[in-house]
């Protein structure tokens, strides 16, 4: 017996002035129901705590869901980027020739103004 069940005991020996059998017997009752009720408590927290475990899982997998689809979409592979690098030198020769037929237009247009 622990402390504070040995002060119940004396307790209600002398206050309510039971039998030492009576008084052991209703100190056991109260330890049992107050173990009954930490035992109930217990298990609705641990309830609780795996009900918590489950939503932050199920949170967890969705938003890590997202982020690999996230990844997959806006990462460019190295395909991808072999694609746009002959993309961009296609585009830029091509400007460039569009750019050097305009000067070669310029000035073949400038040289027969200034003939006449």
């Amino acid at each position: 017996m622990s402390t504070i069940h040995i002060r119940m005991y004396d307790l209600f020996r002398k206050n309510l002035k039971l039998q030492e059998a009576e008084a052991k017997e209703l100190v056991e009752v109260i330890q049992e129901f107050t173990k009954a009720e930490q035992a109930e408590k217990q298990k609705h927290f641990e309830q609780m705590v795996q009900k918590d475990f489950k939503q932050t899982d199920d949170r967890m997998t969705k938003e890590f869901g997202y982020l690999k689809t996230y990844m997959d979409t806006k990462f460019a592979t190295k395909e991808d980027m072999s694609g746009l690098r002959s993309e961009l030198l296609r585009t830029i020769y091509l400007t460039s020739l569009g750019q050097l037929i305009a000067i070669i237009a310029s000035v073949i247009s400038l040289v027969l103004i200034l003939k006449k």
